[in-house]
């Protein structure tokens, strides 16, 4: 799994690049769209969709707004003022299953994580950590390359958030799936 952030200080502060260079995260979201898009086949006439699956714990909920289409945008949000305090995060993990995460069938209790009946339910090769507002659902927007090789593209998400008050508490949300397509009229 790789955990990181979007953005990476310089390591020379005073250093100004030649030329600017994606972020390692960003090259790494980017390798794993053209991975996932030599594992699929390709689709000519693909629709665009995206549905949720299976239930998360704890209040809290995840959709998505709008779907992913080929050169477009759409969001991915969360649902979380039951449970979001000063000090929560929320990491969004996307993945390629919601059969097995490495060997482990899925959906997976997080019980022995002190979360019982909180389940991971798709994989998670790459993950994001989030700070989360209390009160404010938190919405993650979803650019999606001009690039008709992801065109049915299949990938799971889903949120899991992380509160530390006196105690640590994990929740997590329903699982999303998406295909990568054309929009409809």
């Amino acid at each position: 799994m790789i955990v990181g952030p979007l953005l990476e200080a310089p390591a020379d502060p005073d250093a100004v690049p030649s030329s600017p260079e994606p972020p390692t995260a960003m090259k790494t979201l980017l390798s794993l769209a053209a991975a996932l898009a030599l594992c699929s086949a390709p689709a000519t006439a693909q629709t665009a969709s995206s549905t949720t699956f299976g239930t998360g714990c704890k209040s809290v909920a995840f959709y998505a707004k709008g779907v992913p289409t080929v050169g477009g945008s759409f969001a991915l949000e969360l649902a979380h003022n039951a449970i979001a305090t000063a000090k929560s995060i929320a990491i969004l993990h996307f993945g390629v299953s919601d059969k097995t995460w490495l060997t482990v069938p899925l959906p997976a209790d997080l019980g022995p994580f002190g979360a019982k009946g909180c389940p991971i339910l798709c994989s998670g090769e790459i993950a994001f950590a989030l700070v989360l507002t209390p009160g404010l659902n938190l919405k993650v927007p979803q650019v999606v390359p001009n690039d008709k090789a992801l065109l049915g593209v299949t990938y799971y998400n889903q949120f899991l958030t992380l509160n530390v008050t006196s105690t640590i508490e994990l929740a997590s949300s329903n699982g999303g799936k998406a295909v990568v397509g054309y929009a409809t009229n």
